[in-house]
């Protein structure tokens, strides 16, 4: 886990927990070792997986950022 702080006037505030890298963008590039890793953080029965098609493409042409997916540079 990833903890951030941040410092204001001298004080240090708790920012953001990351349980871990990427937040979960990451690809996994072994599908056994993907099922392996979903296998260790199990969902509460009947939940459904966040998604929210087209948010990072939005995010990133809103901040000029580029995508390191097939066909881009």
């Amino acid at each position: 886990m990833r903890i951030d702080f941040l410092m204001v006037d001298d004080r240090y505030y708790l920012n953001e927990l990351t349980l871990y890298a990427g937040s979960g963008f990451g690809r996994v590039k072994l599908p056994e070792r993907d099922l392996a890793l979903g296998r260790m953080w199990p969902l509460p029965r009947g939940s459904r997986p966040f998604r929210r098609p087209g948010l990072l493409s939005r995010l990133r042409a809103r901040f000029g950022l580029r995508g390191k997916g097939k066909g881009r540079t």
